[in-house]
């Protein structure tokens, strides 16, 4: 007679004595609501912030292991302008690449940068309104939004004839008035 595994001893099978991979991760937490509840109380690591120069690409940010660089991934984002682009390096295990992006969200918090969890509007192009009155056409982030006193605001840049570079940040709701949800 078979007896029922306990769930936690399916969880460490899973994850923790194999050497378990996101796709892992994400198929324990399919498995039932007691997995799920179980995965989702272990500790990450929240504060390997990302880098922007000096990388060490053959070593994990989170872990500290050290292999070949074509055994880590790099989680690339960036704080609304390419010029800014952090990168966190991890190897493939599922706790480290969770815990790169609980970094990721942790450190876009810290900057007042909240990440959405569905775009505010299916396309970036937006009109901008200027302190003159005037109206000019430009794109927004539609994924982020940065907090001020309370407020949510939408990043916005354009371009002048002469190429050089503008941006403001908008209230969202002069975009919308539906409420949205962040990380």
């Amino acid at each position: 007679m078979l007896k029922r595994m306990e769930p936690h001893i399916v969880v460490a099978i899973l994850l923790d004595y194999n050497n378990s991979t996101i796709k892992d991760w994400t198929t324990g937490r399919c498995l039932n609501k007691q997995i799920k509840d179980i995965i989702d109380t272990k500790q990450y690591e929240k504060e390997a912030y990302g880098r922007r120069t000096f990388l060490k690409i053959n070593q994990c940010s989170i872990c500290e292991k050290m292999a070949r660089a074509e055994d880590f991934d790099m989680l690339n984002y960036n704080q609304f302008d390419r010029m800014y682009t952090y990168h966190i390096v991890h190897c493939r295990h599922w706790r480290c690449h969770v815990s790169a992006v609980y970094s990721m969200l942790d450190h876009c918090a810290s900057i007042n940068m909240y990440i959405l969890r569905q775009p505010f509007q299916n396309h970036k192009e937006v009109s901008i309104p200027r302190s003159d009155g005037s109206i000019t056409h430009g794109e927004c982030v539609n994924t982020a939004v940065i907090k001020r006193d309370g407020k949510n605001y939408v990043y916005t840049y354009w371009y002048d004839d002469n190429g050089d570079h503008f941006t403001k940040l908008i209230p969202l709701k002069h975009y919308t008035d539906v409420p949205v949800e962040v990380y």
